[in-house]
């Protein structure tokens, strides 16, 4: 495995001297090089490559067997032009920056022995490398969009990841060689991984994904299965959600409320003996894929947090979407006096998030110095 092109582009400006565009960058230039990247002859390997379209997202989906991004799998032509939108809404302005990496995989025989063929078995790569590769960036990861896509339509099997943040912080596309070099080491490491659960634990590491999928699957049918309408704590967010903006747990106007609702769905798991049970499974589950990823790295493997990042959106987007806020009503004698549920201030709910924050901060630190004991005393999985 290789890293074969380290790029940036910048809005307004030439394009890398390396790329195939020829015009100044433009939003124009980074979403419909997405439309090429993603067209469907990329999934026939045995099919030229076409060059008469134009654009990064475009061209990073063509000649592709897939496309995940941070809005997810996109399986569909809608889910495309969704992202698309999203890559116009924050690629718009001079100076604004897309940065891009391809990695190469030797060929196709490497790409069988390792599992990574699909777009599927790559997330369980970039699930957790995304979050090491944006650290180097000096990027955060929740106000980054990204996609890549997995290609087989040349003799290196490949994958192009394309990255730019939301709101911009960074204004600078460079990174040092070292910290390039960290990132290469994180993808490695990811990677390795997969051979050393076979070496060690003897599984097939797409056959123990499915296992686990299949778990974190049943978890969330499980939530979707229960019915949340009289929990307090939940009625208390909906009250204090804002009226307007996109109410999906990942977007930039949620963001102080993730706390709240990350509260929310503990209580809901935890409180549950049969969800408590699942959710236990799938921990055990990735417990042992952690454990091998600390072997092959110099730090704590991020692979847990980001599981568990996914469950906390998964469930999250469905109570956002399935719950919506209620009215009281009020009878008194003859007669029916009916009653908005009053707003949350802006001083309580501060509160409240602030309190969520402790709290969840702590369960944190709680369990790395519980994962540092079990590291002492040789009983990891």
């Amino acid at each position: 495995m290789k890293i074969t092109k380290a790029r940036f582009m910048v809005y307004g400006y030439k394009p890398p001297s390396n790329s195939r565009m020829k015009k100044e960058i433009s939003m124009d230039s980074i979403s419909g090089y997405f439309e090429y990247t993603g067209r469907d002859e990329a999934k026939d390997i045995e099919k030229e490559v076409e060059e008469n379209e134009t654009g990064y997202f475009g061209y990073t989906g063509s000649h592709t067997v897939g496309t995940s991004s941070s809005m997810g799998v996109l399986n569909t032509r809608e889910d495309r032009k969704k992202f698309k939108k999203e890559i116009k809404k924050y690629f718009n302005k001079k100076g604004n920056i897309c940065w891009d990496l391809v990695i190469s995989l030797e060929s196709d025989t490497e790409a069988a022995r390792l599992s990574l063929e699909t777009v599927d078995n790559w997330n369980s790569v970039m699930s957790d490398a995304l979050p090491k590769i944006f650290k180097q960036y000096d990027l955060e990861y929740n106000n980054v969009l990204w996609w890549f896509d997995v290609h087989r339509n040349t003799e290196h099997p490949h994958v192009h990841l394309a990255f730019m943040e939301k709101h911009q912080t960074r204004f600078k596309g460079k990174i040092s060689k070292a910290k390039l070099e960290n990132v290469k080491r994180s993808i490695y490491t990811c990677i390795a991984a997969r051979q050393k659960l076979a070496e060690k634990k003897g599984y097939d590491y797409r056959e123990y994904f499915k296992i686990k999928d299949k778990e974190f699957n049943q978890l969330v049918t499980l939530v979707k299965g229960k019915d949340l309408s009289k929990l307090k704590t939940l009625n208390q967010l909906l009250d204090a959600l804002p009226k307007t903006g996109r109410l999906q747990y990942n977007s930039y106007n949620m963001k102080k409320f993730k706390p709240v609702i990350d509260r929310i769905i503990d209580e809901i798991i935890f409180n549950s003996p049969d969800l408590k049970k699942q959710y236990d499974l799938l921990i055990e589950r990735i417990d042992v894929l952690e454990g091998i990823m600390n072997e092959e790295s110099d730090g704590i493997s991020t692979l847990k947090e980001a599981e568990l990042n996914k469950l906390h959106e998964r469930i999250g987007n469905y109570i956002l979407k399935n719950y919506k806020k209620t009215e009281k009503i009020k009878v008194k004698k003859e007669t029916k006096v009916i009653r908005k549920v009053k707003y949350l201030n802006e001083k309580r709910l501060e509160g409240f998030i602030y309190s969520v924050a402790l709290e969840q901060q702590n369960t944190i630190n709680k369990s790395i110095d519980e994962y540092y004991k079990r590291m002492e005393n040789n009983l990891i999985v």
